[in-house]
């Protein structure tokens, strides 16, 4: 699919009320890209100028299907980006499920419908787990392993199974899905940026993983590619660099609380059920293995190269202070 002249674009943004939708909606309003754009939440995003409408929708409503067939007629819209994403553990996890999951499988069976032709999706590269045979680097043709047992990651993996599986039955539709790095910044109020701003950050006694953190400007420029040059396919999106957690806590100016690592999983699970933390204790592994992802097919496919590097954002959260 060839990316139309500026300002034919009709695009949706669903899951608009956040950092990455603000900003697109920005971006896409300052570039003249498009003739309509419509912004979709749960919460009411104010216009600012046309050509941007907005709407409001809960993903996790019992009549959510047929909203989205009114907001999304056929025909209407050549690109929806999905930002239903929750980027924290959620407590209510059978809300989170409906929300993400659930949500994507309506979003997903209304631009069938609709017959949209490009569908940008934000992931995470979480989904390929912390595990103790992962390579050095991690490409896009690795499996997403998650984190067994974590709800969190595993809506986000379904969701990306569900992305795959409609490209399968609908060849018709290029869909693109963005793994992004965990973003640290000022603006991001995130899992990772709580565990980095808290006084003390637990660590595992003996392990010392590579991090990678995106600094939320390169995560827009990547979006906003994406929507453009409608690539499809998946990309990781990260820093050409990548840093030991060690490394991360002096950048950071935090001190690191080492627990036993035969104990830490049943340790944090007693810190998340009291609510003194919000770990689960499933993502322990990500704090003993590395989850380093490659970024060559952005830059090649996508023309991503990043701005910032991954003490870059790690010195972002870290001035806060």
């Amino acid at each position: 699919m060839g990316s139309p002249h500026k300002g034919d674009r009709r695009i949706a943004v669903v899951g608009a009320d956040c950092f990455l939708g603000r900003r697109l909606l920005e971006q896409l309003g300052a570039d003249e890209l498009c003739a309509d754009l419509l912004a979709i939440d749960q919460t009411p995003t104010a216009a600012t100028r046309a050509p941007l409408r907005t709407a409001t929708l809960d993903l996790t409503a019992p009549d959510v299907g047929a909203a989205l067939t009114r907001l999304l007629p056929a025909g209407a819209f050549d690109t929806v980006v999905h930002l239903v994403h929750l980027d924290s553990p959620a407590r209510e996890l059978g809300w989170a499920h409906e929300l993400v999951s659930i949500g994507t499988l309506h979003l997903l069976n209304a631009c069938a419908t609709a017959a949209v032709k490009h569908i940008v999706a934000v992931s995470s590269t979480m989904c390929y787990g912390a595990h103790r045979d992962n390579p050095g680097l991690l490409t896009e043709q690795h499996p997403l392993r998650g984190a067994p047992g974590c709800r969190w990651i595993d809506d986000q993996v379904d969701v990306e199974k569900q992305l795959q599986g409609f490209v399968a039955s609908h060849p018709q539709t290029t869909v693109t899905t963005l793994r992004l790095a965990p973003l640290l910044g000022p603006a991001i109020d995130n899992y990772w940026c709580r565990r980095f701003r808290a006084p003390i950050v637990h660590t595992l006694l003996g392990f010392d993983p590579l991090l990678q953190f995106l600094h939320p400007d390169d995560a827009v420029t990547a979006l906003l590619q994406a929507v453009i040059r409608t690539p499809g396919g998946a990309f990781n999106i990260v820093p050409g660099d990548a840093v030991a957690l060690s490394r991360a806590l002096a950048v950071l100016g935090r001190h690191g609380l080492p627990l036993p690592s035969f104990a830490a999983r049943g340790l944090i699970g007693v810190l998340n059920n009291t609510q003194l933390i919000s770990t689960p204790p499933e993502l322990v592994d990500y704090l003993r293995y590395g989850w380093v992802a490659d970024g060559a097919l952005a830059a090649s496919r996508l023309q991503f190269v990043p701005g910032h590097t991954t003490e870059d954002a790690l010195r972002s959260i870290a001035l806060e202070h």
